[in-house]
């Protein structure tokens, strides 16, 4: 039974366990329907069950190893992909002025951050796509500043401080016998991405995964605001099938309910354990059913007819 067809059941009935309103006293009149298809995990037709079929029609869907529902948005789902990956002491590459749910997931996980900076776009002042090569050259300035740290050499760094490594360009002089310290103390374990950012401003997932994956670091993608992308072709290519880890909210641009989101999952990793960690053992499942529901929608012929009308019309 699918979520949604457990909430159409009629639920009305004597309660003697959370919630506590009972389905039947309406505090918040207004919010009377959502009152009635209030349950709990303790509800007799074992919503956990559904809830579990209802995730994995939705990997079928987005063609990932695992999705996950959230109801604490991309932020809840940002903060599980950093614990799943990370262990205490390790170093995560993330952009400067990206959501503070990003550096707050570092420090959550006992993490390093190492700090990156993105050209800014002078006629729009905005920033620029985060390009393979920025990524590849933070790392190994990473790994060559603390070279730099124990062995004496020629290092310049041009507007950036190499004592905490908050690089702010890309062009820096080393020693030539210097070489990288590749230990695995000093190694960035995962980098996090914003694709698109709230401008929209689109970047190469591919060729990002492919530096990661040169230097065996997890990639992490912040698609908040790319929940379409799965469903037209008008529309930049998703990381769903890319990064290790990819974060959608439902709820910004995808008609969902606030504060409903997405983790797909495409490494080898179980978020399980990091999710139970920081979400509640009580979610909505009303919020659930309604991701559900989003997730049908978009995935119909209705649904991505609906999105290309909208692309269309806005061009």
């Amino acid at each position: 039974m699918s979520l949604i067809s457990l909430l159409r059941k009629n639920n009305r009935k004597t309660l003697f366990t959370t919630p506590s309103h009972g389905q039947k006293f309406f505090i918040f009149n207004k919010f009377r329907q959502f009152y009635k298809y209030d349950i709990s995990e303790t509800d007799t037709h074992n919503p956990e069950q559904a809830l579990q079929k209802a995730q994995e029609r939705a990997t079928k869907i987005y063609k990932t190893k695992s999705t996950r529902f959230l109801t604490n948005g991309s932020t809840s789902g940002v903060i599980a992909s950093v614990l799943a990956c990370t262990k205490k002491g390790d170093k995560v590459l993330i952009w400067r002025n990206a959501h503070m749910c990003h550096l707050n997931a570092v420090k959550l996980a006992g993490c390093e951050p190492v700090f990156y900076d993105l050209p800014v776009d002078n006629e729009w002042g905005i920033a620029e796509e985060t390009k393979a090569e920025y990524i590849s050259n933070f790392i190994a300035a990473k790994q060559l500043s603390s070279r730099a740290a124990k062995k004496s050499g020629k290092w310049k760094v041009e507007n950036g401080k190499l004592d905490n490594f908050q690089l702010s360009t890309f062009n820096f002089q080393l020693d030539k016998n210097l070489s990288p310290d590749t230990s695995p103390s000093n190694a960035i374990k995962a980098v996090i991405v914003t694709s698109p950012t709230y401008e929209g401003i689109v970047s190469d997932i591919k060729a990002i995964k492919k530096v990661c994956e040169e230097n065996d670091a997890y990639l992490i993608v912040d698609e908040a605001h790319g929940a379409l992308y799965p469903f037209s072709e008008k529309l930049p290519q998703s990381a769903v099938n890319i990064a290790d880890f990819t974060i959608q909210s439902l709820h910004k641009t995808a008609g969902g309910l606030n504060p409903t989101a997405l983790l797909h999952v495409n490494c080898n990793l179980d978020v399980s354990n990091a999710l139970s960690m920081i979400n509640t053992t009580s979610p909505s499942y009303p919020l659930l059913a309604s991701i559900e529901a989003n997730i049908n929608y978009l995935n119909s012929k209705k649904g991505r007819k609906k999105i290309d009308e909208l692309i269309e019309n806005i061009l």
